[in-house]
């Protein structure tokens, strides 16, 4: 089984579009946390105002869920012009995931990012609108 995947898309709207034109540019964090047939839309991901693979330890900041997207996401290397007005999707940072807990209220993800090595989160109400996200102090510390 291959491993799980993270992707982190720098998402400038475009100013111009009824669809796109009230969000800042900001960034769609994806976290695969099970493998899935390509194309199927089930990969949980957030909006962000903060690079999260650049969190120092401790850092914290909201997160939004929107609607999963698909895995082909996961694998994207270039810059993607999106239909309908929507903007401009960047990648800026691939890892690979390791799940550690689920529960309703609190996941904890460790991500060993390509950009800047492994780093541990704590996502706190990861399906509400009003999300937190805290990267943690180190890789022991999952409390």
């Amino acid at each position: 089984m291959s491993t799980l995947r993270s992707i982190l898309l720098h998402h400038t709207p475009d100013p111009e579009s009824e669809e796109s034109g009230t969000l800042p540019p900001h960034y769609d964090w994806m976290v695969e946390i099970r493998h899935s047939e390509p194309g199927i839309r089930d990969v949980p991901t957030w909006r962000t105002p903060i690079r999260v693979d650049a969190f120092t330890p401790g850092q914290g900041g909201p997160l939004t869920r929107i609607g999963d997207h698909r895995t082909d996401w996961l694998a994207s290397r270039e810059a993607v012009r999106l239909d309908g007005g929507r903007g401009l999707v960047t990648p800026v940072a691939h890892g690979s995931v390791t799940m550690l807990t689920t529960s309703p209220t609190t996941w904890l993800v460790e991500v060993d990012w390509d950009s800047t090595g492994p780093a541990r989160y704590r996502i706190e109400q990861p399906d509400a609108s009003d999300g937190h996200l805290e990267r943690l102090h180190t890789l022991e510390d999952d409390s």
